[in-house]
């Protein structure tokens, strides 16, 4: 498979996640139309964070580990024993998820003075009141992850890409036909929702193996067993996504609505990563895989030297637009109804906070993949206690320092700091690949950036935002971005940057793999060594 095809694929499953990620965008614009920054969205944020994560605790360490194993069997023709795996698997993460949830249950008031310690009495109850509904969610999410696994290994994606849709959308017909209901009418749209993306998982499991329930009595568990690196990547995921939750914890004495700022700003940073990163990341797990087992190491050095140059080129610039018109954009976005003037100054500080780490992100979730494939979990291990334990210490200095927007900041110098530790560690396990070339196109590429932020800036906003009509600041944000793009495609032709690396071209460098085309999946997954 050339390099080119792996951008065109990237292109064509951002295209998919902008489709899923719409839905899902649409239910957070709504809420924030009725609910605003507000104290009982902080009590809902703070509930329904432990099941999110859980679930994608879970699902990026199945995801890692089992679906290869599957795979595995297929091809040696042994699919009994990928039916037991799964089998045995979903007992095992069901039985351990309904603990779990009993535990968030019983211990929820000792959750909520911790989690939520900036909430009022009355929100503090609201919480309570959803709790129990978010605790439900908990086996459902590890169901759902294993049963995910089991259709991914057998190629079937479709359902799996517009899966995430099914929560999203109940939640827009619970908010526009009850959202005099409050915030409890988001938890129940969850636990519905996730209730019938399982019963949809299972129809197709049944079906695709003709799964009887006699057959899942009569199995035997003793052969095969969970993969060896299941557990320590699911080690590393939960160093990784236990940040959310401390961000939320130190973000909660901020003042009401600082939880939800935080998510608000989340959310739009997840959705520029769902259409660029994660879909890039996607995309090139298998091939990482593919040139891994094939013992190819020449191939993914240069592979990884044109990804970290693209990544540069791209991501960059993405992090000066945020940076400009990432408060215009929020405001276009959620200024209605409830969301005010200075719910989208908070919001958009958070985004900018996180934005500005955007490059190596980029660059730690492609490594991330790369120890995926390479089946070495224990890197990831280490890199998610660094990233802890750093996040930890920062969130308290930066929240005092810059509130919000400080936990964000926090979050982008852990970024930082792991993806450093791991380019470190990929030299020695991989073989050089920053090399000159590449840092000669990420300098050129920061340095176009830079370019491009003094022109934008100098096209300053000619009218207070706020006071006009909505078009005409979509055509403002329009007409600055086209300008922007020019400007940054005639400075990276006059600095000789590689932007061939960004279209479609065949050359004697291409990563080429014989077998089928690749086939492209849309999942909603955690990052392992980063938040």
């Amino acid at each position: 498979m050339i390099f080119t095809k792996l951008t065109r694929s990237s292109a064509a499953l951002g295209v998919a996640a902008i489709a899923v990620s719409a839905v899902t965008f649409l239910k957070t614009m709504l809420a924030a139309r009725y609910f605003g920054v507000s104290g009982a969205m902080d009590a809902l944020n703070v509930v329904i964070a432990l099941p999110n994560l859980a679930g994608g605790i879970l699902l990026g360490a199945l995801q890692a580990s089992v679906v290869p194993v599957l795979i595995e069997y297929y091809e040696k023709g042994k699919p009994s024993d990928a039916r037991k795996l799964i089998i045995r698997t979903a007992w095992k993460v069901s039985v351990a998820a309904l603990l779990l949830a009993a535990a968030y249950w019983f211990f929820s008031r000792d959750y909520l003075r911790v989690v939520g310690s900036g909430l009022d009495e009355l929100n503090r109850s609201l919480a309570v009141q959803m709790l129990p509904w978010a605790a439900v969610v908990l086996p459902i999410n590890a169901c759902i992850a294993v049963l995910s696994c089991l259709l991914m290994a057998r190629e079937r994606l479709v359902v799996l890409a517009y899966l995430p849709c099914t929560s999203s959308a109940l939640a827009i017909v619970f908010l526009v036909l009850g959202h005099s209901m409050g915030t409890p009418a988001l938890v129940y749209a969850l636990a519905v929702g996730c209730l019938l993306q399982l019963f949809i998982l299972l129809a197709m499991a049944m079906r695709l193996w003709g799964i009887r329930p006699d057959s899942l009595r009569s199995s035997s568990f003793k052969h095969p067993q969970l993969p060896a690196a299941f557990y320590p990547l699911l080690l590393a995921s939960s160093f990784g996504l236990t940040n959310m939750i401390v961000d939320q914890a130190f973000a909660s004495p901020l003042g009401p609505g600082s939880v939800t700022a935080l998510t608000y700003a989340i959310s739009l940073n997840s959705l520029l990563s769902q259409v660029t990163i994660f879909a890039a990341a996607t995309v090139l797990f298998p091939v990482f895989s593919r040139i891994s087992a094939n013992q190819r190491p020449d191939e993914l050095r240069n592979l990884l030297r044109r990804v970290f140059e693209a990544g540069a080129m791209i991501f960059f610039p993405l992090t000066v637009g945020v940076l400009v018109l990432g408060r215009p954009l929020v405001w276009l976005l959620f200024g209605h109804g409830e969301f005010g003037i200075d719910a989208a100054g908070i919001t958009a500080r958070a985004w900018s906070g996180y934005a500005v780490s955007l490059v190596p992100f980029f660059w730690g979730i492609v490594l991330t993949r790369v120890y995926h494939a390479l089946q070495r979990p224990r890197v990831l291990v280490w890199a998610g206690m660094l990233g802890l334990v750093l996040n930890a210490g920062l969130d308290y200095v930066f929240a005092r320092i810059w509130g919000v927007m400080g936990i964000a900041l926090s979050t982008s110098t852990v970024y930082v700091a792991v993806t450093a530790l791991l380019i470190w560690r990929t030299q020695k396990d991989v073989g050089s690949v920053v090399t000159p070339p590449v840092v000669s196109t990420a300098a050129k590429a920061f340095f176009a950036s830079i370019v491009l932020w003094i022109e934008v800036k100098a096209l300053r906003i000619p009218f207070d935002f706020s006071a006009v009509s909505k078009m005409r600041l979509l055509i403002w944000v329009i007409f600055a971005g086209v300008v922007a793009a020019g400007s940054y495609v005639g400075i990276g032709v006059l600095l000789k940057m590689p932007l061939h690396l960004l279209v479609r071209r065949r050359s004697r460098g291409d990563i080429s793999t014989p077998g089928a085309p690749l086939v492209i999946a849309e999942l909603e997954t955690s990052d392992l060594s980063v938040k």
